[in-house]
């Protein structure tokens, strides 16, 4: 028979209850989407039920608060947060936290999803409570505290930096831990000064960022992977633009090389990196081949990393070694001899290329063509923190084309040039990447050489927290004026 709107929720809640495989996630989301949106009791039960799983529902349930940003739901989020990292006390002679053994390794460990979804859920519900600069100032203190017991988890600690710039009312910048040292200053002067808060420079300021980095990106995390497009337009020369473009990123020249101070910073870059060598550069995929030569070169090994190069197929650079693989030396030796080797093809196969890298896990076997990269517990837990994706074009072929088409973006085109598939448009492609990593939550920092969808590599570094690095030669995209170009 019918029922009414309150059995229809404990039935709900019965079935998010239920929920207990990864796979089934997405399921529960929409679920809790619609209970989110629910102004009674049984409907925020549902959540709350959720939110004390320790489990995928928890996850579900938080991605679905994200998304509804209500305030109402600050208190619940941060007591499970300090739930999950005890919060220690503080030192009465000392304005900056201190710290304790007070860190839940076992929770962190066990699901680090879990914690990133608290952050992102807080970053988005916070900004909605009514001000109080008091609260604020007490919320922060305590994140700081967080971030520095995070120390040891990067990935984590970017998500907690994100949602601390958010609340503090600032742009994140590239290091967290310039602004974090001047936050505590200002909390040493009893006010926090948002007006002087360094900000982002896109990632052009000459600053050395210590690790490894990829046209000046640095990884979050510790497992990355590497997209490489091999299509047969980067044999195609490289713009004088495109590289000037692309030494603004180089890093840091300090001194003349004249007197005091030049030839020694000069030898201390010399020992930071190898440079790239200008004269060497005659195309796209020689400028490609030198940016991933030196983000290998500066891996140390305790990073793990794979490579998906990609054209009209899309595959592992080395399809023996599946999983992510330690950045020993020997292993970078052979991926850069590999790189050095490879041959082009004709198509580009963005999404093919995606559904590559999302598919590559830590247990040495990536996810088969049945599991879905999205929900699959290996990929949610051991799978990319970043994901460098560099093309010089737009999606022309994916994995489900058969046979060719006429290109829509083309006005006057009558002759087939691009697949069939349902993943070639931009518009496609972004949709089907936001629900592929709606829980995967993996930083994807993109890089467009000469003439490429930049709009396309634009959405995909927004919409997960990423970077774009833009080496068409062409005027800065405006956002608030979004044209194809």
């Amino acid at each position: 028979g019918s029922f009414n709107g309150e059995d229809f929720i404990k039935q709900l809640g019965g079935k998010v209850k239920g929920l207990k495989s990864s796979e089934e996630v997405y399921f529960a989301y929409l679920l809790m989407k619609s209970a989110a949106k629910g102004q009674g009791k049984a409907a925020r039960k549902v959540i709350e039920d959720a939110l004390s799983t320790d489990s995928w529902p928890m996850l579900a349930a938080l991605q679905a608060i994200q998304e509804g940003g209500d305030p109402s739901w600050v208190i619940p989020i941060y007591e499970r947060l300090k739930a999950m990292i005890v919060m220690p006390a503080k030192d009465a002679q000392d304005q900056s936290p201190t710290l304790d053994s007070g860190f839940r390794k076992d929770l962190l460990e066990g699901n680090f999803l879990l914690a990133v979804g608290l952050f992102d859920a807080l970053s988005e519900t916070y900004p909605n409570m009514a001000p109080d600069e008091k609260r604020t100032h007490a919320v922060l203190d305590q994140m700081i505290t967080m971030i520095t017991l995070l120390d040891e988890y990067d990935y984590v600690r970017y998500f907690a930096a994100k949602c601390f710039a958010k609340i503090a009312g600032f742009k994140q910048p590239s290091d967290n831990r310039v602004w974090l040292k001047h936050y505590l200053l200002q909390r040493e002067m009893k006010r926090l000064n948002k007006d002087g808060m360094p900000e982002d420079d896109g990632g052009t300021s000459r600053t050395r960022v210590k690790g490894p980095t990829f046209v000046g990106m640095p990884p979050i995390g510790k497992r990355i992977v590497i997209c490489l497009d091999v299509s047969g337009s980067m044999e195609e020369e490289v713009s004088d633009e495109v590289k000037e473009t692309r030494k603004k990123r180089e890093g840091p020249i300090t001194g003349d090389g004249k007197g005091k101070g030049g030839a020694e910073e000069k030898e201390k870059e010399k020992g930071h990196r190898e440079r790239i060598d200008w004269a060497k550069i005659k195309t796209k995929l020689d400028l490609a081949k030198a940016d991933f030569k030196l983000t290998l070169q500066d891996m140390s090994d305790d990073y793990y990393f794979n490579v998906v190069a990609y054209s009209t197929d899309s595959d592992l650079l080395d399809p023996k070694k599946t999983g992510f693989v330690r950045a020993t030396e020997a292993n970078k030796a052979h991926f850069i001899k590999l790189v050095e080797d490879v041959e082009t093809q004709y198509m580009t196969n963005i999404h093919g290329a995606l559904m590559d890298a999302l598919r590559i896990t830590s247990d040495g076997a990536d996810l088969g063509e049945d599991e879905d990269p999205s929900t699959s517990s290996r990929a949610l837990l051991t799978g990319a923190n970043t994901i460098f994706f560099l093309t010089d074009g737009y999606g022309t072929w994916s994995d489900d084309s058969v046979n060719k088409k006429r290109d829509k973006r083309i006005s006057n085109s009558t002759k087939p040039s691009v697949g069939d598939g349902a993943f070639i448009y931009r518009e496609d492609i972004i949709m089907d990447f936001v629900r592929l990593n709606k829980f995967r939550k993996v930083i994807v920092n993109t890089v467009g050489i000469g003439n490429h969808d930049r709009w396309l590599m634009f959405d995909m570094a927004k919409q997960s927290g990423g970077q774009y690095i833009d080496l068409s030669g062409k005027k800065p995209l405006n956002e608030k004026n979004r044209k194809d170009d």
